[in-house]
């Protein structure tokens, strides 16, 4: 598969496969999930994805409107293709951003990602 990171800008991201079986993908995604980086979360979760896609969040530092959007379009396509997403933070700002918008409601976030790999696969 065609996933990659790479910096964008000044900010920084990294997204990075960390699992890949048939049925599974994990994508964990670091630093800055902003303007500048979103672009790259959004080109990874563009190809041919598994039954289930879990984000790993619990090393991002800040997460922007624009990777707020890219959650939410990912979590809306997974509907629509019948799959199944889940979030992983362990960051309260993080969760908050998230609440704030509602997208908690839409997908599920856990605190680990083991509870996330357990309830999803």
């Amino acid at each position: 598969m065609g996933f990659h990171a790479r910096l964008l800008g000044v900010s920084t991201a990294r997204v990075r496969e960390q699992t890949v079986t048939v049925d599974l993908l994990v994508l964990s995604v670091s630093g800055d999930l902003d303007t500048c980086t979103a672009p790259l979360l959004q080109h990874n979760l563009s190809q041919a994805l598994p039954a289930v896609t879990v984000l790993d969040l619990s090393r991002l530092e800040f997460l922007g409107v624009a990777g707020l959007q890219v959650l939410e379009a990912a979590a809306t396509n997974a509907v629509a293709e019948r799959r199944r997403i889940g979030l992983v933070t362990g960051s309260d700002s993080v969760r908050r951003i998230m609440r704030l918008f509602d997208l908690h409601l839409r997908v599920p976030v856990y605190p680990l990602l083991g509870d996330a790999l357990r309830e999803l696969t």
